[in-house]
């Protein structure tokens, strides 16, 4: 099966360390925009620095207000969401 996400704006949870930053080297090796999140901002600011491109947001996603700002910011970072 082959996936497509060339150029897609994609938002990863809990993207800065384990699965989410496995998930993240993936879409952003096949061309796709990122946003990650994540609840640790010393590891998620790292995550620009090995993936250039890739915009982040701290939050928890069991508050949704946070999660309210990180689509916010998401937005604003790649212009939506695919």
């Amino acid at each position: 099966m082959e996936l497509r996400v060339e150029g897609r704006r994609i938002i990863v949870t809990a993207g800065a360390a384990g699965i989410g930053r496995a998930i993240i080297g993936a879409l952003h090796g096949a061309g796709a925009r990122i946003h990650a999140c994540d609840i640790e901002k010393a590891a998620l600011d790292k995550l620009p620095r090995d993936f250039p491109g890739v915009t982040t947001s701290v939050c928890d996603v069991a508050d949704p207000l946070a999660v309210d700002r990180l689509f916010a910011n998401a937005d604003t970072s790649l212009g939506g969401l695919d």
